[in-house]
């Protein structure tokens, strides 16, 4: 066996905490390297999804971690180069069985762990002077739109459970603070933004589509709360302007 077949034979054996005989290593040193490998796996995974570590319990969690580290690839480095084949792991266990809220909790985490160690974009040029209902909007590329079945960013256990339905949800990372911020939506506004966001319109004109889309009449829709919401988000950083 040469060097390369030996590291990593070593490494496949700390990593499903097998015992083994290795020159100059200690057999029982195997489940010391296995449990130090684990934890610090288990830690660093827990701050990229603690909703969902919560949700599955301790045991569940550690089973999980041990299970990932045994039978999946798992590179070094980068935040997402773990937490993404993490995530699509546990999108695929059993546990979303008794667990029907699983998918959109780990949905909503990923995405806020895509938003915040994402590669800064580059922003479109834009102007400061338009009218905000019939001039076209540019919006900041930092941001994603999802659609859930349930309230995984405002409720827990029991609560969420029972909570079934359609929640729509902007997350965004605000382009001066850098931090990942959240709006809940309406499903008019959700449909209206995803409009504008795939192909360039206008908000009155994004909303017509989106209240035909629902059976809704616009003249049943408030002009001044249209106005508020492109204000509100044009102060939030996720309208940068006009074209």
């Amino acid at each position: 066996m040469n060097s390369e077949q030996l590291q990593k034979k070593f490494a496949d054996h700390v990593r499903k905490g097998l015992v083994d005989h290795f020159p100059e290593v200690n057999c029982a040193a195997f489940a010391l390297y296995h449990t130090h490998l684990k934890s610090k796996m288990s830690s660093f995974l827990s701050s990229c999804f603690p909703l969902t570590q919560e949700a599955l319990g301790t045991l569940c969690w550690e089973n999980k971690i041990a299970d990932f580290l045994a039978t999946r690839s798992t590179p070094d480095g980068f935040v997402l180069s773990l937490s993404h084949p993490f995530y699509h792991y546990l999108l695929n266990c059993k546990e979303n069985q008794h667990y029907p809220y699983l998918k959109d909790l780990l949905q909503f985490e990923y995405l806020l762990i895509e938003l915040f160690y994402m590669e800064d974009l580059l922003f479109p040029s834009f102007q400061t002077d338009g009218n905000r209902l019939e001039s076209f909007l540019v919006f900041n590329p930092e941001h994603r739109l999802l659609h859930l079945e349930y309230p995984v960013f405002r409720q827990k256990g029991v609560a969420l459970a029972q909570s079934q339905g359609s929640y729509y949800l902007l997350m965004y990372r605000h382009p001066v603070s850098f931090e990942v911020e959240l709006m809940e939506l309406s499903a008019l506004y959700f449909s209206a933004l995803s409009k504008m966001i795939t192909q360039p319109s206008s908000l009155l004109v994004s909303m017509k589509q989106a209240a035909d889309c629902l059976h809704l009449s616009l003249e049943d829709l408030d002009t001044q709360e249209m106005l508020h919401f492109v204000h509100s988000l044009q102060e939030r950083g996720v309208i940068l302007g006009f074209c």
